[in-house]
């Protein structure tokens, strides 16, 4: 009973190779959840439950200069409201992460192999996977659904809020 890696026949005695239970537990599917306070959640997915057409906003291209996208309709939002969220070119599916905003500005990743002015373009809002900070689970009133552990120490590590560096 189990699985058997390969049969030998010789004559007519036929030997099963069988991995040991050790080795066949490793081959298996680890979970990928980590005891961290930053939410294992992904935004929008279905664990986050946040929906991502009731924070995204359909609009167009200002000006872009390298990395910097430039929105006029975004100036209602806060700054840091769509950082760790990202824009979407619907017609190429292109996207790229949203890494800081200031105002109207929003500075992605890497640059837009083509992004003329004029191109329309969805912009979501971002998390920073936090359960108490301002730009986390507070903002979409989903602290409910938040799949981090945020009483274990190590918030620090979180690089929606510290950065990469």
């Amino acid at each position: 009973k189990g699985p058997i890696a390969g049969i030998t026949i010789n004559d007519h005695m036929a030997s099963f190779k069988v991995p040991s239970i050790f080795s066949n537990i490793l081959q298996s599917n680890i979970p990928n959840v980590y005891v961290q306070p930053p939410c294992n959640n992904v935004l929008f997915d279905s664990l986050c439950k946040v929906s991502r057409v009731s924070n995204a906003l359909d609009t167009t291209v200002s000006t872009v200069t390298g990395r910097v996208v430039t929105i006029p309709s975004l100036g209602a939002f806060a700054d840091g409201w769509f950082v760790g969220g990202e824009i979407t070119v619907p017609a190429r599916n292109e996207r790229r992460m949203i890494v800081a905003q200031t105002g109207t500005s929003l500075t992605v990743n890497y640059e837009f192999s083509q992004l003329p002015i004029g191109t329309s373009i969805q912009v979501t809002a971002g998390c920073d996977h936090s359960y108490d900070g301002a730009n986390g689970c507070p903002k979409f009133s989903n602290q409910p659904n938040f799949g981090g552990l945020p009483f274990v120490p190590g918030d620090s590590n979180n690089v929606f809020v510290k950065g990469v560096g």
